[in-house]
C-alpha cells in the first residue's frame, strides 16, 4: 500500500514511518521540510481540496498524524487541526483515496479547549465524508524520543517533586509503539471502517504515580512528593499565559485537570486490535533501556540545575552585597 503520512517529521509521525515502512508499506512523507521522497505540505496555506490533489496521485491510503500542543506565530489550532485537514480529505474523496486515519486526541470529544475543538471539527468533518476513515484518539503517548516523556523523566528524577493539586490527575498513557501498531491495524483493508478508538494503555494511574513508576524504571528510590494548591497553580497559569510558548498554560492545566482515560473498554478494543494487551506504564522502562535513560537524564538535568543554581548563587552574591 502506498500510504501518504502527513506530520512524517513529528515524534508519532516518524514512529508512524518506521512502522509502516517494516510492514512493507511505500510511505510518502508530508512536512514542512520535506523529506527524500516526500512532498512539502503547510497546513497554515494549504486549506483548499485543489493543493491537496496532485499529491494523492498513486496514493491509496493517508494518515494525518499533524498536532502542535501551543500555538505559535506560524502554527495555529485552526489550519494544522481542522482546515488544513479538512481540505486534505475533501481531496481524498475526489481523487478516490478511500482509506483515511485521522490521528486525534483522547479529550477531543469535549472540545473543552481550543486544542480539543479543533480536533473534534476534523474528526466532524471526516465523519461526515464517504470515506473508510479511522479515528484514533491517543492517551498521553510515551516514547524514550519523545518531548513529553523526555520532560517528565526530568520532573521524575529530581530528589523533590512538584505535585500539582496533588499529582491527582488520571491518566491512560499509550506507548508509541502501541499507537503505531494500532494504526498500521486500522490501515488494513479487512478491518472494519469508521471506527473512533481510544488508542490507551493497560494501566490507568494518576499523574503521580506515572512520575514514580518512570523514577522507578530508571532506577532510582522514591522521591518526597510536595502537593501544590490548584489554586496556586490557576494563579500561575494566567500569569503564564502572557508567556509565548510556555507549555504550561490555562488550557494545557485544564487538560490535565480533565485527565486523559479511556472508556471502560478501551484496553478491550485495544487488545482486539493489536492481537495482544497494551503496554502499560510498569512496562514503559525496562531493564535494557532504563540505565541509558538514567545516564541521559541525569545529563540532561545537569545542564539545567547547573545554570539555575548560578543564577541563584549570582542573585544571593548580589544580595549578600547589597546588605554591606
Amino acid at each position: 500500500m502506498r500510504i501518504l503520512l502527513c506530520g512524517a517529521t513529528g515524534f508519532i509521525g516518524r514512529h508512524l514511518a518506521a512502522r509502516l515502512r517494516q510492514a512493507g508499506h511505500e510511505v510518502v512523507p508530508a512536512s514542512r521540510q520535506p523529506l527524500p521522497g516526500g512532498v512539502a505540505m503547510n497546513y497554515m496555506t494549504d486549506t483548499t481540496p485543489e493543493v491537496w490533489l496532485p499529491r494523492l496521485q498513486g496514493i491509496d491510503a493517508v494518515v494525518n498524524a499533524v498536532g502542535i500542543l501551543i500555538e505559535s506565530s506560524d502554527a495555529t489550532y485552526g489550519p494544522l487541526h481542522h482546515q488544513g485537514p479538512a481540505a486534505l480529505f475533501d481531496a481524498c474523496v475526489l481523487a478516490g483515496v478511500k482509506r483515511v486515519v485521522q490521528v486525534s486526541a483522547l479529550g477531543a470529544e469535549t472540545a473543552s479547549t481550543p486544542y480539543f475543538a479543533t480536533k473534534k471539527a476534523a474528526e466532524d468533518h471526516l465523519q461526515q465524508l464517504p470515506l473508510a476513515w479511522q479515528i484514533v484518539r491517543p492517551s498521553v503517548v510515551y516514547g524514550p524520543d519523545g518531548h513529553a516523556a523526555r520532560l517528565f523523566h526530568l520532573l521524575a528524577a529530581l530528589p523533590v517533586i512538584s505535585l500539582p493539586a496533588g499529582g491527582r490527575q488520571a491518566m491512560q498513557p499509550v506507548h508509541v509503539d502501541d499507537l503505531a501498531d494500532l494504526v498500521l491495524q486500522l490501515l488494513n483493508p479487512e478491518v472494519p471502517a469508521e471506527q473512533v478508538v481510544e488508542a490507551v494503555g493497560a494501566q490507568k494511574v494518576l499523574y503521580r504515580d506515572m512520575l514514580a513508576a518512570y523514577r522507578r524504571g530508571m532506577g532510582w528510590s522514591s522521591a518526597i512528593g510536595i502537593p501544590v494548591p490548584g489554586f496556586v497553580i490557576d494563579l500561575t497559569v494566567k500569569l503564564l499565559d502572557f508567556v509565548p510558548g510556555v507549555v504550561l498554560n490555562s488550557d494545557t492545566w485544564r487538560m490535565l485537570q480533565q485527565g486523559s482515560v479511556g472508556g471502560e473498554h478501551a484496553v478491550t478494543t485495544m487488545t482486539q486490535l493489536l492481537g495482544r494487551e497494551p503496554l502499560g506504564v510498569d512496562q514503559f522502562i525496562t531493564a535494557r533501556n532504563g540505565p541509558a535513560l538514567r545516564k541521559e537524564t541525569l545529563a540532561r538535568l545537569t545542564k539545567v540545575l547547573i545554570p539555575a543554581a548560578l543564577v541563584v548563587a549570582g542573585c544571593a552574591a548580589l544580595l549578600a552585597g547589597l546588605l554591606k
